[in-house]
């Protein structure tokens, strides 16, 4: 619960003790149940009275009931939203307002849904109207003002209609509603005092501890994360880019000459500058951004999520980069002193090879001195890695093109296994036989593929190829028990599934190879189902009918949603490596692996782990119910001909 105090001599709307913004807080918090309550309670009276009250009173009671609910529901998304650092006496006495309405539409039941001679239907609406003042003692016990501005138009009314009655016990029953009244009153009294002296006593120990947590991680002068805190999150974010595989960037930036404003102006107004400094940069990053001080006059940025592309991420962070530098070179007024500064930046682009979060500070610290050699005010990359990824990228997307028709593009296979260590399947992998650089590792070249539309050329061919390597290993094991050679994986792009005639090209290649279609699957990521669902949906309808079967690859580092597993048909599920990788060292990724197989489990879906390397992954997969396995502790992928000597031990042909 967020929550502003007042000061302790700030006086309050009814009098009372100080800390009105809690006391609204309290009372806005507890809104949604009062109001459900009201509606509940509401269509109850009406339903009831609907025999003995004429339908259009019954109408317009419940009508304008609803309607100040409705706005009363409005005010407590408004505060949610503005309230908890906004005038805590506007929210207080809006809030009355609302109770005020409520208590009056409450009373009005006395006359409007009151029957002349009924006194069956009388005493429902007296139980109702009771009932809805007792429940209010609880939500409005933090305002002794609110609960009255309720209680005295709820109830009033009906103590005086019982009073005006001229019936047995009338006068009676008119003042034990008025006693009820005054019993009520105190007590609320009595407990608002020990509800809010008990809320005051944990509030004031939330505000410690917040307090100490953010003294902890937070620098005292700017107010800026601290290099604690930066460096868990630049450790976060190079996690979650190596991830999902995006780029992202850490600006270091020093303030040019600072020493000598210090120096020359005294320490005061240096301490201004790097406040003004900070201020000027938390305006100015986007929300998913940190902006930390690391010390002195040195400034951290961390620009997240930057793309994929390594051209378009370098242009975007210098575009970046350069809104910085003039940001802060606009002149400062300090202290009667007009100062002009300049920043000079140093950017390090990571995920880059196995850096982390201190190799990056340490990358894009050393840029920024190359900047401060270069004159200052300047901007700078790391430049051995951009130069190394951005040439590297190059010399791939010119060859790339030519790499099917020069035969340099090969087929690997990795083994499936069960508990049991027997086959039950085998995933299709490309690699680029490169004939002067060897050995290209996909994660090089497939997203260049992708960026390029190559990715349609390579698909089809791994495809094709997949499938008849197929066909001719079904056809070489048919009918040799125990050993039939089992489902073959082939991974499918984006761009590739996406293609209007998908499902065609696949119904073709089936046709062309002759490959029987169950013992085909097709691996797609979390991404492309999201994208399009109606159009992801028909097409998985349309591929499941020719008998093919479907499995999402790298589950848990998309989307997943449970919205689509339900509307998509789906056979497997294949948990990522990366969790698989942690366990069992990592809780979390335990916590993953378990929910993601139970779910599996309930859903009637096949699941499969990836990246299994090691006896204790093993066991803990085996104990969780995952009995399916692909990774280097059964095989590493394997050329064709090694992987056909290797099912053909297992009694393949």
């Amino acid at each position: 619960m967020r929550h502003v105090g007042a000061a302790p001599d700030q006086p309050t709307a009814d009098g009372a003790h100080p800390f009105l913004a809690d006391r609204a807080t309290l009372l806005y918090d507890s809104l949604p149940l009062a109001l459900t309550a009201v509606v509940v309670n509401g269509a109850i009276l009406a339903l009831v009275q609907r025999s003995v009250i004429s339908q259009p009173l019954i109408s317009l009671w419940f009508g304008t009931l609803l309607a100040i609910t409705l706005l009363r529901l409005g005010l407590y998304h408004g505060f949610r939203h503005r309230g908890y650092t906004a005038d805590a006496t506007h929210w207080f006495k809006l809030f009355l307002i609302g109770v005020l309405g409520s208590g009056l539409i409450w009373g009005s039941s006395a006359y409007l849904l009151f029957p002349q001679d009924d006194p069956a239907h009388q005493l429902f609406v007296i139980f109702v109207v009771g009932g809805m003042s007792a429940g209010a003692v609880t939500t409005l016990a933090a305002s002794f003002l609110a609960l009255l501005f309720f209680l005295l138009p709820a109830m009033g009314p009906v103590i005086f209609r019982l009073y005006q009655l001229d019936a047995p016990l009338s006068d009676i029953m008119s003042a034990m509603l008025l006693l009820f009244l005054i019993m009520i009153s105190i007590a609320a009294r009595r407990s608002r005092t020990l509800i809010m002296e008990s809320l005051q006593r944990r509030y004031q120990h939330q505000r410690t501890e917040a307090a100490m947590e953010h003294q902890a991680h937070h620098d005292s002068l700017t107010e800026l994360p601290n290099r604690r805190l930066l460096v868990r999150r630049l450790e976060q974010e190079i996690s979650r880019s190596r991830r999902h595989r995006y780029l992202a960037a850490v600006l270091f930036i020093d303030i040019d000459r600072f020493k000598t404003i210090n120096d020359s102006l005294g320490h005061s107004v240096g301490d201004c500058l790097l406040r003004e400094v900070a201020l000027r940069l938390k305006r100015n990053v986007r929300e998913e951004d940190t902006a930390a001080r690391l010390g002195g006059d040195e400034f951290v940025i961390i620009l997240s999520e930057l793309g994929n592309n390594d051209t378009l991420v370098a242009r975007k962070t210098q575009r970046l980069a350069e809104k910085i530098e003039n940001l802060l070179s606009e002149p400062y007024e300090i202290e009667g002193h007009t100062l002009h500064v300049t920043p000079s930046i140093g950017i390090a682009m990571f995920p880059i090879d196995d850096a982390d979060a201190e190799e990056v500070l340490k990358q894009s610290d050393i840029a920024m001195y190359r900047a401060k050699q270069l004159g200052r005010n300047t901007i700078q990359f790391y430049l051995p890695a951009m130069q190394q990824a951005a040439k590297k990228r190059l010399d791939i997307e010119n060859e790339l093109r030519d790499a099917v028709e020069r035969g340099e593009m090969e087929l690997y296979f990795q083994p499936q296994a069960d508990a049991g260590g027997r086959m039950v399947g085998a995933e299709t992998l490309l690699r680029w036989n490169h004939p002067q650089r060897g050995m290209i590792s996909p994660a090089d070249f497939i997203p260049v593929a992708e960026d390029t539309g190559t990715i349609l050329i390579l698909g089809e061919w791994v495809l094709q190829r997949a499938c008849s390597q197929l066909k001719s290993w079904t056809e070489a094991t048919a009918g040799q028990a125990p050993f039939t050679f089992p489902t073959l994986a082939v991974n499918v792009s984006p761009k590739q599934f996406r293609q209007q005639d998908f499902c065609q090209r696949i119904q073709n290649i089936i046709k062309q190879t002759g490959v029987d279609p169950q013992h085909l699957e097709l691996e797609l990521t979390e991404g492309m189902l999201i994208e399009n669902i109606e159009d992801t949906a028909e097409k998985m309808e349309q591929l499941a009918d020719l008998g093919v079967r479907l499995a999402i690859d790298d589950f848990g580092t998309g989307y997943s949603s449970l919205h689509y597993l339900t509307r998509l048909r789906l056979h497997r599920i294949k948990i990522d490596q990366s969790f698989v990788r942690d366990i069992p060292q990592v809780r979390r990724s335990e916590v993953i692996v378990e929910t993601i197989i139970i779910m599996a489990k309930n859903l009637g879906l096949d699941v499969i782990a990836e990246g299994v390397e090691t006896q204790a992954q093993l066991d803990f997969l085996k104990q969780r119910g995952c009995y399916t396995y692909q990774g280097y502790y059964f095989s590493k992928p394997l050329p064709r001909e090694e992987f056909q000597r290797y099912f053909s031990s297992l009694g393949g042909t």
